[in-house]
């Protein structure tokens, strides 16, 4: 398992994220809280839900798979 923290470190509001990483092979994603996620082989993609894609200056969201 793993916790992942994106933070707004800009001076304006983010409205959607998204992560993008690479799994070794052989390995995959079998449960995420707090994100949606795509797997293509062992390519990750990993975007906000509805409640935690807007992130104002200094605010953060957290995700896990």
């Amino acid at each position: 398992m793993a916790e992942v923290t994106i933070i707004n470190t800009g001076s304006s509001t983010i409205n959607g994220w998204t992560v993008n990483y690479n799994l070794p092979s052989g390995q995959n994603v079998t449960n995420a809280w707090s994100v949606t996620v795509t797997q293509i082989e062992s390519g990750i993609t990993s975007n906000n839900v509805s409640y935690n894609g807007t992130l104002s200056p200094g605010t953060s969201a957290n995700f896990g798979h």
